[in-house]
């Protein structure tokens, strides 16, 4: 089969070592790059594509709007759009679950880490996205993680502490997120939510936790991420009745065998491999704002949480023991560690539904922090009131958490209370 390559960026090189033996590259067209030939091969124009000899042409990019202005181009300049595969579409939503990656989050990020870490973030997802390292004085890593209780916060400090002293001996700050002042009445391992946070944690039958008291599922970990497996396959079997996903997935399998590929070494060489190893969000997936539609939706369905309408006895019980060993094991890390125990303020309506709803247990919640303080020194920031934050619908991604503009600003305000 001939193929044209568009795009002569260095993304390339995977489309063309990739390539099944039976295709042949008969040329390249590029917007930039000027000369007639590169790499023995001929550079096509724009308009003379149409009359070149080819079977399909295969744009190169990795941005997703670069690609579908190139496709455009295509299909006005006279290509079938049934000729045209935009490559990296493709592989990454079919091929990244054969990157070779460490299972757990926590070892993603650690390995990718340098010694020189000053202070770390735990927490839940508001932790995990509305507060961007990137903005600290201090060089912080954020373990945070959504869906995350203070059970696993404390796993992933154990990881830090134990698996990699190195980055763990200089530590001099802990930020830990909150959530909101239920955070002591959760426990992810017997909530319904409890095996997509093993699917996205890496935590496995040896870390389970109360999972199998969890009256939600029937199976193993394993077996009920197996079924997420099966459904995730189910589901994307009826995507690709969408024709367009269709045919792309049609011209992909007859130009490239994935099963020889070697996903990792293309991530690495292209610079997208770190994109799965970093401790924050990337800017392109945090830039949506809260619609009007999910505003509207927020004021119709808002109902008090099973955390807020009972107490869980156990679970409050084991959670002060929880957090006490966090505290404990902060200050072996360094004796004189600065804590700070941050709540972030949720989208407007959702945080004053909060406020009236939680009175109860921000008295409980203080009360509990009492207690704490007899033996451990913290600070609590509590933003929850911070009205110029949660009123401002520009900063918020959904009703719970901050966008990458929001997190930005939230982060900056936070900077000023660290070592103050």
């Amino acid at each position: 089969m001939k193929v044209i390559i568009y795009g002569l960026d260095r993304s390339r090189k995977v489309i063309e070592r990739n390539l099944r033996g039976n295709c042949e590259i008969v040329g390249y067209c590029d917007d930039f790059y000027r000369l007639g030939v590169y790499s023995d091969k001929n550079l096509i124009k724009l308009d003379e594509i149409k009359d070149t000899d080819f079977d399909y042409i295969i744009i190169s990019s990795l941005s997703e709007n670069r690609v579908e202005e190139i496709n455009n181009k295509l299909i006005k300049a006279g290509i079938e759009k049934n000729k045209i595969l935009k490559f990296f579409s493709v592989y990454k939503e079919q091929c990244t679950f054969l990157l070779d990656l460490p299972l757990k989050r926590s070892h993603r990020i650690l390995s990718n880490m340098g010694n020189d870490i000053e202070g770390i973030i735990l927490g839940i997802s508001h932790g995990a996205i509305d507060i961007n390292p990137k903005y600290l004085d201090k060089k912080f890593c954020n373990l945070a993680m959504p869906m995350q209780d203070l059970y696993y916060n404390l796993k992933q400090l154990k990881t830090l502490v134990y698996e990699y002293p190195e980055k763990a001996k200089n530590i001099k700050y802990a930020i830990i997120d909150m959530y909101t002042y239920t955070y002591f009445n959760y426990d992810i391992s017997m909530t319904n939510n409890a095996v997509l946070y093993y699917e996205n944690s890496g935590y496995r039958e040896d870390e389970k936790h109360n999972f199998d008291n969890n009256k939600n599922f029937t199976g193993t970990i394993q077996e009920e991420l197996d079924k997420r497996q099966e459904m995730y396959e189910k589901n994307q079997k009826i995507s690709l009745q969408d024709k367009d996903k269709m045919y792309q997935l049609e011209i992909f399998n007859k130009l490239f065998d994935r099963n020889t590929m070697d996903v990792t070494f293309d991530y690495k060489d292209i610079n997208i491999y770190k994109d799965y190893c970093v401790d924050f969000p990337l800017r392109k997936d945090r830039e949506k704002i809260i619609s009007d539609e999910e505003i509207e939706e927020l004021k119709r369905t808002e109902t008090p949480s099973s955390l807020q309408t009972f107490q869980f006895s156990k679970t409050l019980a084991e959670n002060r023991t929880v957090f006490r060993e966090i505290l404990k094991l902060l200050n072996e890390i360094n004796e004189n560690i600065k804590i700070y125990l941050v709540l972030i303020p949720e989208y407007n309506e959702r945080e004053l539904y909060l406020q009236k709803q939680e009175k109860f247990w921000k008295e409980s919640f203080y009360r509990t922090l009492e207690i704490f303080r007899e033996n451990f020194k913290f600070t609590v920031l509590d933003f929850k009131d911070y009205k110029e934050l949660y009123a401002n619908r520009d900063y918020y991604y959904d009703s719970g958490h901050l966008n990458y503009k929001g997190s930005v600003e939230f982060t900056e305000l936070l900077n000023n209370y660290i070592d103050y």
